[in-house]
C-alpha cells in the first residue's frame, strides 16, 4: 500500500539509504512477503478483538481486550 502511494505521487527518498531500498527490488519483495505474513498472523485477532468487541483467550493465556 505505501509503496502505492510513493509511486502515485513521485515522493522522494529522504536520503541515500531509503533511495537504494526504494530501487532495490528484493528489498521490495522481502517487505511485501513480511507484510502478508504480518497479515496472516495479526488478522485472526484483529477481527475477534476489535471488529467483533469479544473478549479472547489466545496462546499463554494472554488476555486481550479493547481495553489493552
Amino acid at each position: 500500500m505505501a509503496r502505492n502511494i510513493i509511486d502515485k505521487y513521485n515522493a522522494e527518498p529522504e536520503d541515500i539509504s531509503a533511495k537504494e531500498a526504494l530501487e532495490d527490488k528484493e528489498y521490495y519483495e522481502g517487505m511485501v512477503s513480511y507484510d502478508i505474513k504480518l497479515k496472516n498472523l495479526l488478522d485472526p485477532y484483529w477481527k475477534d478483538i476489535y471488529l467483533t468487541g469479544k473478549y479472547s483467550e489466545y496462546e499463554g493465556n494472554q488476555r486481550f481486550s479493547k481495553a489493552n
